[in-house]
């Protein structure tokens, strides 16, 4: 018989409510009951319980070594609700006072950091948050966890000296953008493509054809031009000048 102290049993306690509460809580967030009165651009009360409660099951593991039935879809996705959490309080911090479109001065950029590269990747998968909510199936995330699991499959067979400065987390948005990018710019999408293209992709092209979500409105404003400059390799983000920026 195992026998635990009263502080621990008290803490199971609380994240044995956290996690029933917040699940009940985010279905009730996203009912129909509560349709009428949910602003669809706004998620962040629903990200903030959504994490909490995959933080607590990941704790109860963790500590207690008690597993919630839902731990292993938490332990792949924890670092997407965290990512999210953040995100969606970022945005609605800045909508009152984000201009509609960039300076044109401050366009065309010869050089970003990784602070700077990281900022545009963030807010160009921000700005595909109209497919998180326009139908009943979240688009973008569809296409963060693919690409998600491609990146933590590349990392895990790469050689032992591969450190890469840049997250998964990054990496795998960076990609959903450029699957985005290739869709605005391509018209010649085949059914025969589906055979070798990754599901980014092919969503993407998808979302393109789907009249009712409109990219160029969700990226007005975007910096297409410094995000176009921007590779990837090894698992690293770099930006790389381009031939007239070079001359100029």
């Amino acid at each position: 018989m195992t026998t635990i102290s009263k502080k621990a049993a008290e803490e199971i306690s609380n994240l044995m409510r956290t996690i029933v509460c917040n699940d009940t809580l985010c279905d009730y967030l996203l009912s129909d009951s509560f349709k009428e009165k949910r602003d669809p651009t706004d998620k962040s009360i629903y990200w903030k319980l959504r994490y909490e409660w995959a933080d607590a099951i990941v704790r109860l593991d963790d500590k207690f070594g008690i597993q919630h039935p839902s731990l292993e879809y938490v332990l792949e996705k924890i670092d997407y609700l965290e990512d999210q959490k953040f995100m969606e309080r970022q945005e609605n911090e800045l909508v009152l006072t984000r201009p509609q479109g960039r300076n044109p001065k401050q366009q065309g950029v010869t050089h970003m950091n990784k602070k700077q590269i990281e900022n545009l990747i963030l807010e160009g998968f921000g700005n595909l948050y109209p497919l998180t909510y326009t139908t009943f199936t979240d688009y973008r995330d569809k296409m963060y966890d693919d690409e998600l699991k491609r990146e933590r499959m590349h990392r895990h067979v790469a050689p032992i000296d591969f450190k890469p400065k840049f997250s998964v987390p990054t990496v795998a948005r960076y990609f959903v953008l450029k699957a985005i990018r290739s869709a605005m710019l391509s018209n010649d999408f085949r059914p025969r493509d589906i055979l070798h293209c990754k599901q980014s992709y092919i969503l993407a092209h998808a979302i393109k054809d789907d009249d009712r979500f409109d990219l160029d409105a969700m990226f007005d404003g975007f910096d297409w031009q410094d995000f176009d400059s921007i590779e990837y390799s090894q698992g690293n983000l770099i930006f790389v000048e381009t031939v007239n920026e070079v001359a100029a």
